[in-house]
């Protein structure tokens, strides 16, 4: 938040004639998943209060959106790089002073939008989302640049590394790793703004990013009461590599031990944009699919609990976001419930081995009282702290703040 005086007057200054360039290589939508939602939430109120152009590789569907900026350009996604093309893109990020494979897996659309961003200094501000596009800021530039990084690869690329049971896996995701923190280091650096969504990124940063939180519309799911059958929840984008090796191991691993207790347990998996390996683990008995659903929101109401099973990822998600909306108990990992200021045995149970977790599914299934504790517990968190109103607000004032002090 703002609180210098210096500072208000400089948005004073700010107003709707300031113009602010949107760049993005994922879809602003209420309606889709993780960083395609914060981004929706965060360009209607920055749209309120400046003159925003949103410059996307895909194609924007909500209309409301669309109105509410004032110019859209719509880029169609470079073509699929071959197999030969693809490995020699990964000998590059192997190569010292490479990028991670991550963000070498973007070139192709870096390529494609630094194409369109040759003359933009009609803007007073150029907000680039995720570290992938990091490379467009260029040498010279008299706009100030920002940007948003939704997960840190260096910390995720551990994580990898640390799950891998192969050496020359582990090796790749550890040259991953530091290839990751000398880009981070220069992205903070470089960028007159660099936003983190949790306090954990922000220390992983060494401390130079601002933190503009993730955020849930809390009128946006109805609150009803819990319901007795078994059935849990796992949301999310399965198109997402954490959420793939997520439900994965849900399935295959926590599910029979749960099934075990209670065998009339279904683990219900509902998202978008499914890979092969999450389409297969609908053989397995107790596990349903649903895929490319409107809303997640049916689905958290006739839960039990809702699960968020990750063993890598940074920042914050969405997914516990929404389900501490709609207020049903979560039950997850460290990992996938970090950056919330969830308590175990409070607001969550966090648990991080499949015996533990299955063994917090259970409880949360038969235990009715504590059921009920750790959901309203996380409804007044996600009211107290997560509102899309709150955050939005506070990032449209910081980022107004920033355009107004021009580089020179």
């Amino acid at each position: 938040m703002l609180t210098r005086e210096a500072d208000m007057l400089d948005l004073m200054g700010a107003g709707t004639s300031t113009r602010i360039l949107w760049v993005s290589h994922e879809i602003p939508d209420r309606n889709m998943g993780g960083g395609s939602i914060r981004q929706y939430h965060l360009l209607r109120a920055l749209a309120n209060r400046a003159q925003v152009d949103l410059l996307l590789v895909g194609q924007l569907k909500d209309t409301e959106l669309r109105e509410e900026l004032h110019n859209v350009t719509e880029l169609d996604c470079p073509a699929y790089r071959s197999s030969w093309r693809r490995r020699v893109g990964n000998l590059r990020a192997l190569l010292p002073g490479g990028p991670p494979s991550e963000v070498e897996s973007d070139s192709a659309v870096v390529n494609l939008l630094r194409g369109h961003l040759r003359d933009v200094s009609d803007y007073r501000l150029v907000q680039i989302e995720h570290e992938g596009l990091a490379r467009l800021l260029p040498q010279q530039r008299s706009a100030v640049w920002a940007i948003t990084l939704h997960n840190l690869t260096s910390v995720w690329s551990g994580q990898r590394a640390t799950l891998s049971k192969k050496r020359r896996v582990r090796w790749l995701h550890q040259t991953d790793v530091r290839h990751a923190r000398r880009l981070e280091h220069w992205i903070v650096g470089n960028y007159d703004v660099t936003i983190a969504v949790s306090e954990e990124d922000c220390k992983a940063l060494g401390g130079g990013a601002v933190v503009v939180p993730n955020g849930v519309d809390l009128n946006g799911f109805v609150i009803s009461p819990l319901p007795s059958a078994p059935r849990v929840v796992f949301t999310g984008s399965f198109n997402w590599l954490p959420n793939i090796d997520g439900a994965q191991w849900l399935c295959r691993e926590v599910l029979p031990r749960v099934r075990a207790e209670i065998p009339e347990a279904t683990f219900i998996l509902v998202g978008r944009d499914p890979h092969e390996r999450v389409r297969g683990l609908g053989a397995i008995p107790g596990v349903e699919l649903h895929f490319d659903v409107p809303t997640v929101a049916p689905f958290l109401q006739s839960a039990r609990a809702a699960l968020v099973p990750l063993r890598m990822g940074s920042g914050t998600r969405l997914k516990a976001l929404e389900a501490m909306a709609a207020e049903r108990p979560l039950a997850g990992t460290s990992i996938g419930l970090e950056g919330l200021g969830l308590r175990d045995g409070y607001s969550a149970a966090i648990a991080d081995t499949s015996e533990s977790l299955a063994a917090a599914i259970v409880r949360l299934c038969r235990e009715d009282d504590y059921a009920a504790q750790l959901s309203r517990n996380a409804r007044r968190l996600a009211e107290s702290r997560f509102s899309w109103d709150g955050i939005a607000g506070s990032y449209v004032d910081t980022i107004l703040s920033a355009s107004s002090r021009q580089r020179q």
